[in-house]
């Protein structure tokens, strides 16, 4: 410890008693910093271990899961951090195949590129197609490219989406367990989950009650065919349940007004 006793005497007995607790804190041995990380996915090892039971039962291959290096690098290469629910779900394993995103292969990394940069492509489409505006940007500018920037300058803020299937993405903020899912395309925006477990769970695609090997093989048949497009792979909205209001998602910055604005287009 350091000697905090020497040379005291002009101290009075609160600040002697402050400097020996600062003291002992320096003194005492570090904790690693993964620590809190993989302490915390403890809490998620139930719901990690659901999903990856349930894709494993849906007939997808599942690898061993992500290492912290792994998720480093990932984290670092691609700036935003992995929600903690995220984490753990490929802590646990890592599902491969058509439309799963690949975290481990370094010649996947261009792809990956691409899936992280298509929802701000797909909607930098719908808004020159004069399909989508943000009520928060303020009136449209008349000309396509003068709204093309304003829309562009505030998606700036809008948080980064990692991809989870084919066209289906969990937003990266808040880093916080639960962040919906949200289909995105050149079309369309909408949620298709609540949350990561409701997503697996809702869809069609990863029914584990399905027992026939031929009925398995056509599902994995869509998967690959849907893989490089949405449009032969019909995704479960949860608009009838938004509207009954029988659950909310949590509210996402953007995201969450795109599909809201969809919807009120479709009901309209």
């Amino acid at each position: 410890m350091v000697d905090v006793d020497r040379r005291m005497s002009g101290l009075n007995p609160g600040h002697i008693a402050g400097l020996r607790r600062l003291s002992a804190r320096a003194s005492a041995p570090s904790t690693p910093a993964s620590l809190p990380v993989r302490n915390g996915l403890q809490s998620f090892s139930s719901l990690a271990d659901k999903v990856i039971t349930h894709l494993r039962n849906s007939g997808f291959q599942v690898q061993p899961g992500l290492s912290d290096a792994e998720f480093a690098r990932a984290e670092a290469e691609f700036g935003f951090v992995f929600p903690p629910d995220l984490r753990a779900i490929l802590s646990a394993g890592l599902p491969v195949g058509p439309g799963f995103p690949d975290w481990r292969s370094a010649g996947a990394r261009l792809h990956l590129r691409a899936s992280l940069d298509l929802p701000i492509a797909a909607i930098s489409f719908q808004i020159a197609r004069n399909t989508l505006w943000s009520k928060y940007w303020g009136p449209r500018p008349s000309e396509p490219e003068k709204a093309l920037r304003v829309a562009r300058n505030a998606l700036k803020r809008a948080p980064l989406l990692i991809p989870i299937f084919n066209h289906c993405y969990i937003p990266c903020n808040p880093s916080l367990a639960g962040n919906p899912i949200f289909f995105i395309d050149e079309t369309r925006v909408f949620c298709c989950g609540f949350d990561i477990s409701d997503f697996f769970e809702r869809e069609s695609l990863f029914t584990s009650s399905v027992s026939n090997p031929e009925l398995l093989k056509k599902q994995r048949s869509v998967s690959e065919k849907s893989a490089g497009s949405s449009t032969n792979f019909t995704r479960r909205s949860m608009d009838a349940g938004l509207v009954s209001g029988t659950r909310t998602p949590r509210w996402v910055e953007f995201w969450s007004d795109a599909a809201v604005d969809r919807r009120r287009r479709n009901s309209s």
